[in-house]
């Protein structure tokens, strides 16, 4: 009998932590919708900027929020890092090519108090969590996250 309810319980908690999941990828986009909003009313420090290449750092009350990054070369790279409460919680890098902007290849990455939580590659697919890449991707990002933060704050 107890097994029956076991499986009876199971989806539930399945569909329940999918939804959390996804609920959280969900709140993630609306909060960085209202900083791109926002982006004007931050305080903007240009880290590097020359013909090929940019660095702003965007913060709101000495914190930094936004990182934005370009680089030019044969192809366009853009890359912005989105923080809150000093925890990274968005990435998206997009590759451009240089004739015609058209967009080569997007990735994107959501995180919460700064672990990975979903990876979405060039048409929107996922990276499978449990796989050896996303627990790389964590830890690599985790870590350049926190370095890229420290160094806009000198």
């Amino acid at each position: 009998m107890k097994l029956k309810i076991f499986f009876f319980i199971l989806p539930y908690f399945i569909s329940r932590s999918a939804f959390s999941q996804n609920s959280s990828i969900a709140e993630i986009d609306k909060t960085i919708e209202q900083m791109k909003n926002q982006k004007d009313a931050y305080e903007k420090i240009e880290k590097i900027k020359s013909e090929n290449a940019y660095k702003y750092v965007y913060f709101k009350d000495n914190e930094v929020q936004i990182i934005s990054i370009n680089e030019k070369d044969k192809i366009e790279k853009n890359v912005e890092w989105f923080y809150l409460n000093n925890n990274l919680i968005y990435t998206e890098t997009n590759w451009l090519n240089i004739i015609g902007g058209k967009k080569l290849f997007t990735e994107k990455t959501y995180h919460v108090k700064g672990n990975l939580i979903a990876w979405l590659k060039s048409e929107n697919t996922f990276v499978d969590a449990s796989s050896t890449e996303f627990k790389k991707m964590d830890k690599d990002l985790g870590a350049y996250a926190i370095k890229i933060r420290n160094e806009a704050l000198e």
